[in-house]
């Protein structure tokens, strides 16, 4: 009797998990509101292949649905939509780095920035 009042514990605590893990939760947080340790969480996993397979399908569902509303939004707004472009496929996609070129003499120096607040902290040509 003990014994199944665990294993129907142990039922809710995993469903409840799955359920975290499908809204968006990451394992650990998952397993700490479901009141467990993390490390119990991967230990069930490694024992139960079916239970890990449970939560790795709902972190892929949680993972299709931002995709999902990523893409409708992408419809309505350009940028957004060339964002994802960016992201998924940076090779075609990602806007260049800016290079200026600086003169020093007797050689110049090519100096690459990612952004122009990186820029900005640089200080370079300030005169103090």
């Amino acid at each position: 009797m003990r014994k199944l009042l665990k294993n129907l514990k142990n039922e809710r605590v995993r469903n409840n998990i799955c359920e975290y893990l499908k809204e968006g939760s990451f394992k650990k947080d998952a397993a700490k509101m479901s009141g467990i340790n993390e490390s119990t969480l991967y230990r069930w996993m490694q024992k139960d292949a079916s239970f890990a397979s449970q939560v790795e399908a709902n972190i892929l569902e949680f993972k299709y649905s931002l995709i999902k509303n990523m893409n409708k939004y992408a419809m309505k707004n350009g940028m957004f939509a060339l964002k994802i472009l960016e992201r998924r496929w940076p090779k075609e996609w990602a806007a260049p780095k800016r290079i200026r070129y600086e003169q020093q003499r007797p050689v110049g120096r090519v100096i690459i920035v990612d952004s122009l607040k990186e820029f900005n902290e640089m200080n370079i040509g300030s005169r103090e």
